[in-house]
């Protein structure tokens, strides 16, 4: 069953539950294997759809993961041609996808992984094991934090009274 509090997505394929879940890894795994960003994938969806080779790719690559079979491919490729599960497939890979982003337009996973490492301790074979809405959970607090400290702005008269009360003075 699909953790919606991970991005995960659930399909029934070829009389069997699959779960889709985004882990980095698994998304820089589609990146590169399909030569497509994940907004360049959405775009396809939205425009003409997806190859059936490229539905295949991305329902293998996003079940490999611990708590669900990993999707067969070969049982697709057995299904009668008038068979339209993978038509059918087609919302539950784009809201995988659009969840899989965390509405961003792209990911920058070096930078997603800086912030991991530094902020929270996490190591890269954490990292690549979690999702964008897992690691956009964990960095909430340390977000409120930065917000916290940035403070309200002073306006506009206080702050030329305190420049005027403390001018800078560089003389020695």
């Amino acid at each position: 069953m699909a953790n919606p509090h991970r991005g995960e997505v659930t399909l029934t394929f070829a009389g069997r539950t699959c779960t889709l879940r985004p882990t980095f890894h698994i998304l820089a795994t589609l990146e590169q294997r399909l030569g497509l960003t994940l907004s360049q994938l959405l775009c396809r969806v939205e425009d003409k759809g997806l190859l059936a080779s490229e539905m295949l790719i991305i329902l293998s690559l996003a079940t490999r993961h611990d708590g669900s079979a990993p999707f067969d491919s070969d049982a697709a490729m057995r299904l009668p041609a008038e068979d339209d599960s993978l038509k059918k497939a087609m919302p539950f890979i784009a809201r995988f996808l659009i969840g899989a982003m965390g509405g961003e337009p792209s990911l920058d996973f070096p930078r997603l992984m800086h912030l991991a490492q530094v902020n929270l301790g996490i190591n890269p074979e954490e990292f690549w094991k979690m999702s964008i809405v897992e690691l956009s959970a964990l960095l909430a607090p340390v977000s409120a934090r930065v917000d916290a400290s940035r403070g309200a702005e002073i306006p506009q008269s206080e702050l030329y009274a305190l420049m005027a009360q403390f001018p800078d003075n560089h003389a020695a």
